[in-house]
């Protein structure tokens, strides 16, 4: 896998507003997933980045992401986190992404 280019923003993530590891069941854990969603995900260096859901394999419990740099990978259910952007976060998000603004 290759890394994450410099210019990728990392988030930084809060206790608010994002699901927690196991908050859930295995059934809600599976509903909180849609392909199109957007998420923060952990790579392999550690850390998350923003990406999309593009599948949902639910027998091994990970989805498919895409990351805004275009890299692809399997993550697992509990390496990803969804919820609320925090306002800081948002503003780093639409300074470094004004075409997705």
């Amino acid at each position: 896998m290759r890394a994450h280019p410099e210019q990728q923003q990392t988030a930084s993530l809060s206790p608010c507003g994002l699901s927690a590891r196991g908050e859930y069941g295995e059934d809600d854990m599976a509903a909180r997933f849609t392909e199109g969603q957007d998420v923060l995900a952990r790579w392999s260096d550690g850390l998350f980045y923003l990406g999309t859901i593009t599948k949902i394999d639910r027998d091994k419990q990970r989805c498919f992401v895409v990351f805004e740099d275009r890299s692809k990978s399997w993550v697992l259910w509990n390496d990803i986190q969804t919820g609320k952007m925090s306002t800081f976060q948002a503003y780093i998000y639409s300074f470094n992404n004004p075409e997705r603004m």
